[in-house]
C-alpha cells in the first residue's frame, strides 16, 4: 500500500472517531477495503468489513476464513473458532488460492493451521493436534513453511494437555471496574502492603486532555500512568491519573517493596527508556532516566526490582543475547548508579523471547514470561529460584490456569507474599486487556516456618487449656497449637509467604494477640516470640435448663410438671440474661470493671517507662497496634505493679508540605489521636478501665525539624527524623 493511500485510510478513521457528527453514512462492504485493513493490521475495523461481506454471502468459506483470521487477533477467540470451523467444515480447499480474488469462495489449505490455532487457544489441544495432523496429509511439499513450525506447535499442544489435566490451585480474580476499563489496562504493580495498585492504561482521560494524543497507526490513545488505593474493606477505589504523565506514552514497569520508588518507561514502545521517580509526601517527583548501562540504543520493555532495592531485572533485545528479547539484571553500585547489565543465561533465556520479569519470595524467586521452555502456547509464566549468591536455578512453568494456551505476561509478584497481578485478554473481562489479582497455589512440599514462643503470665501460673490460633491475612488458612502449661512454651508450623494474626486463647476468650510474618526466604526457618498474658477471671457458667432433664415419669404428673416448667422458665431467663451479658462483654473485648480489682498504690518511688519513639516513613500516616504492642504490654505490667499508670503521648511531623488539604499540624494531631485510640482499645481489651487503672496525662503534638527548602529528595533522611509518635508512662 503506498503512503498516500495509507494516509487516506488512517485519516478517514481518525475523522470517523474524533468527529462522529461529520461522519458520512455507512459505506457499503468492500472486499478490497477489507483486505487492506488486514494488511494494516487494523483488526477491529477489518472484522466489521468482513461481517458486512458475510451478511451478503453467508456460505462463502473464504469470508469465514478471513473473518476468523482477524478475530484471532482480537479477544474474541471463541467467535474465531466458530468461523474457522465453518470455513474448513466441507473439507474442500482452494487449489490456486488468491487472497485478492473477490470471486474466490473456498478457503486455502492454510485455514487448517488457523483452525488448529483457534482450537488450541480455546482450550482444545487434542482437537488442535487432529487439525495439525490433517494439515500434514494435505501438504505435499515437505519444505512448506507451515510444516516447519508444526513440531513446536505440537509440543505446545502436548504440554497444554499435560498442564490442563493437573491444574494448580491458583486463585485469579478480576480487580473490578474501578480499575479495569473498556480499553487496555495492564501491568499492575503493588508495594508489599498492597495498599495501592499502579498500572498502565490507554483509556480516555476523564478531563479529555488526551483527545489528540493518539497513536497514528492504531488510532488508540497513548498509554498513561494510573493508580488506585485499596480501602479498609479490601476493595479498590477509583483509578486516578498520576501527576507525572507526559504526552508521549508512559508505562508502569515496577515499584519498590515500600512503595516509595516507582519505575516507568517513557516514549514509543519500540524506543522507550526507563525512568525512576520518588514519592515525597503524596506526590511523585519528576522522572529521572536510569544510567546508560540499563538504557541502551536498543529496545528495553519491562523491569522489576528486588525487595532490598539493590538489583533490577529488565528485558532488552540488545545484541549478543540468546534470541529475541532476553532478561538482564544490574546491581546498584556504591555511588548509587546501576552497574553493567548481565544476561541471565540459558537457564532463563532461550532462542525465543523472555519478557515481564518480577521478583517474589522475598527476593528468592524470579518470575517471567517466555515463548520458549515448555510453554502451553504463546507466552507462559515461569519461575526460577535465586540462591543466596544470586545464582539462577532451573525454570519451571507455574502451571494452568495462570499459564494458559494464550499469551500470559505482565505477571507482577508482590515482593514478600504469594500474591501478584497479571494482565490478560481473557473472555469476560471489562475491555481489551484487564488486570487480575492472583494468589499462587502453595507448594505442598515447601518447608514451614516454625514459630516458637513463650507465654509469661503476670499471675505466675499458666492456665491449662491455652491454645494459639494463627490466621493468615487475605487467605483461608489457619494453624492451631496447644501451650505447655508447665513451661508456657508453644510451637506453630506456619506455611511460608504469608502474614499471620496470632491469638492466645482460653476457650473463646482472646487473652493477647500479635502479628507475625512467615517470609518466603528459606534461610529464615524459625521465629521466636515472647508475650505476656494477664490474670484471668472466670465468670460462672450459665445455669442449665432444668426442663432438659425431666424424665418421662415426671411428664405424666401434669400439675407437678407445670410447677417445674414455671420454675425452669424463670431460671432459664436468668441464665439467658447472664449469658447475653457474657457474650456482649466478649464482643466488646472487655471483661467489665469488676474483673480488674483496683490495687492500692505501693509506697516508694514511682516507676517509669522511658520515652520511646515510633517512626513513620513518607506516605505512612496512621499508627497500628503492632507498632506499639510492646509499649502497651509494658503499661500493663506497670499497672499490675503500681495500681495505676499515667500515659504521655507526643506526635510529630516534619515541615515537608503536603499536597492535600490537611496541614502538617493537623497530621501530627491526627497521629497523637490515633495513638491514644489504639492504646485505649488494647488496654480495654485486656480488662483495664480508663480513669481507674490508667489515664492519659498529656496528649500533645507539633511540627518540628529543618525548614523545608524544596529539598525533600536530597534530605529525605533528615525530614523523616521528625515523623514519629513518642510514648512514655509512669506509675
Amino acid at each position: 500500500m503506498d503512503f498516500f493511500k495509507k494516509f487516506l485510510v488512517v485519516g478517514f478513521l481518525w475523522l470517523s472517531i474524533a468527529f462522529p457528527a461529520l461522519a458520512q453514512p455507512e459505506t457499503p462492504a468492500s472486499f478490497d477495503e477489507a483486505n487492506t485493513l488486514i494488511e494494516e493490521k487494523l483488526w477491529d475495523q477489518a472484522v466489521i468489513e468482513w461481517n458486512k461481506l458475510l451478511a451478503k454471502k453467508p456460505l462463502n468459506a473464504n469470508y469465514h476464513y478471513k473473518l476468523g483470521m482477524c478475530l484471532l487477533e482480537t479477544k474474541d477467540k471463541k467467535d474465531a473458532l466458530e468461523h474457522l470451523e465453518t470455513a474448513t467444515g466441507s473439507g474442500k480447499f482452494s487449489k490456486n488460492y488468491d487472497p485478492y480474488d473477490a470471486s474466490e469462495e473456498l478457503a486455502p489449505i492454510e485455514a487448517l493451521s488457523y483452525l488448529a490455532k483457534a482450537q488450541h487457544l480455546n482450550g482444545k489441544p487434542e482437537d488442535a493436534i487432529d487439525s495439525y495432523e490433517m494439515l500434514k496429509t494435505k501438504i505435499k511439499n515437505p519444505g512448506h513453511l507451515l510444516l516447519q513450525d508444526m513440531p513446536r506447535q505440537l509440543e505446545q499442544c502436548e504440554e497444554a494437555k499435560l498442564q490442563m489435566k493437573s491444574p494448580k490451585n491458583h486463585k485469579i480474580n478480576n480487580v473490578g471496574t474501578a480499575i479495569n476499563s473498556e480499553y487496555k489496562d495492564f501491568n499492575g504493580v503493588a508495594p508489599r502492603d498492597m495498599s495501592a495498585l499502579y498500572f498502565s492504561s490507554n483509556r480516555e482521560r476523564a478531563d479529555g486532555s488526551n483527545a489528540k494524543l493518539v497513536d497514528p497507526e492504531t488510532m488508540e490513545f497513548e498509554d498513561d500512568l494510573y493508580m488506585s488505593f485499596r480501602g479498609a474493606s479490601g476493595k479498590w477505589g477509583p483509578a486516578e491519573l498520576l501527576n507525572i504523565n507526559s504526552d508521549k506514552g508512559d508505562r508502569v514497569t515496577g515499584i519498590t517493596a515500600d512503595g516509595h520508588t516507582l519505575f516507568i518507561s517513557k516514549g514509543p514502545r519500540d524506543d522507550a527508556e526507563f525512568y525512576m521517580c520518588k514519592l515525597i509526601g503524596e506526590r511523585w517527583t519528576d522522572p529521572v532516566p536510569l544510567s546508560a548501562s540499563v538504557n541502551s540504543q536498543f529496545q528495553e520493555m519491562d523491569m522489576a526490582i528486588s525487595p532490598d532495592g539493590k538489583t533490577i531485572y529488565f528485558t532488552s533485545n540488545r545484541p549478543n543475547g540468546l534470541g529475541g528479547f532476553d532478561i538482564y539484571r544490574a546491581k546498584m553500585e556504591k555511588n548509587g548508579e546501576w552497574g553493567e547489565a548481565e544476561n541471565l543465561g540459558e537457564l532463563v533465556n532461550t532462542k525465543y523471547s523472555e519478557v515481564s520479569p518480577s521478583i517474589g519470595g522475598n527476593g528468592k524467586i524470579l518470575y517471567f514470561s517466555s515463548e520458549g521452555h515448555n510453554t502451553m502456547g504463546g507466552f507462559d509464566v515461569f519461575s526460577s529460584k535465586i540462591d543466596a549468591k544470586g545464582n539462577i536455578g532451573n525454570t519451571v512453568n507455574v502451571g494452568y490456569p495462570l499459564s494458559t494456551t494464550d499469551d500470559d505476561y505482565y505477571f507482577q509478584a508482590v515482593p514478600i507474599s504469594r500474591k501478584g497481578f497479571i494482565t490478560s485478554s481473557k473472555i469476560g473481562g471489562s475491555g481489551l486487556q484487564d488486570i487480575y489479582e492472583v494468589t499462587l497455589a502453595r507448594d505442598p512440599n515447601e518447608a514451614p516456618v516454625v514459630l516458637k514462643g513463650n507465654l509469661i503470665s503476670l499471675s505466675k501460673s499458666i492456665p491449662a487449656g491455652l491454645k494459639l490460633l494463627a490466621k493468615a491475612k487475605d487467605e483461608d488458612l489457619k494453624v492451631e497449637a496447644s501451650v505447655d502449661a508447665n513451661t508456657g512454651s508453644y510451637e506453630l508450623k506456619l506455611p511460608p509467604c504469608a502474614e499471620y494474626n496470632v491469638q492466645v486463647m482460653l476457650e473463646k476468650i482472646v487473652l493477647n494477640e500479635y502479628g507475625v510474618e512467615a517470609v518466603c526466604d528459606e534461610s529464615v526457618m524459625s521465629i521466636e516470640h515472647e508475650t505476656y498474658i494477664l490474670p484471668i477471671v472466670k465468670r460462672p457458667p450459665p445455669k442449665a435448663d432444668l426442663t432438659a432433664d425431666k424424665s418421662k415419669k415426671d411428664a405424666k404428673a401434669d400439675k407437678k410438671a407445670e410447677k417445674e416448667k414455671e420454675k425452669a422458665a424463670k431460671e432459664k431467663a436468668k441464665a439467658d440474661e447472664l449469658a447475653a451479658k457474657e457474650k456482649a462483654d466478649l464482643a466488646n473485648m472487655k471483661f467489665g470493671k469488676k474483673t480488674k480489682p483496683v490495687k492500692e498504690k505501693p509506697a516508694g518511688e514511682t516507676e517509669k517507662i522511658s520515652p520511646t519513639k515510633y517512626y513513620f516513613t513518607y506516605g505512612v500516616f496512621r499508627v497500628k497496634l503492632e507498632d506499639m504492642g510492646l509499649f502497651v504490654e509494658e503499661v500493663a505490667v506497670l499497672i499490675e505493679k503500681r495500681g495505676i499508670s499515667e500515659i504521655d503521648v507526643y506526635a510529630s511531623s516534619s515541615k515537608v508540605p503536603r499536597s492535600n488539604k490537611k496541614s502538617n499540624e493537623e497530621l501530627s494531631q491526627q497521629r497523637a489521636d490515633d495513638a491514644m485510640i489504639v492504646i485505649r482499645k488494647e488496654l480495654q481489651r485486656m480488662g483495664y478501665e480508663e480513669g481507674i487503672h490508667y489515664k492519659f496525662r498529656k496528649i500533645d503534638s507539633g511540627v518540628n525539624g529543618k525548614e523545608y527548602e524544596n529539598d525533600a529528595k536530597e534530605n529525605k533522611d533528615v525530614y523523616e527524623r521528625y515523623q514519629y509518635v513518642e510514648l512514655s508512662a509512669e506509675g
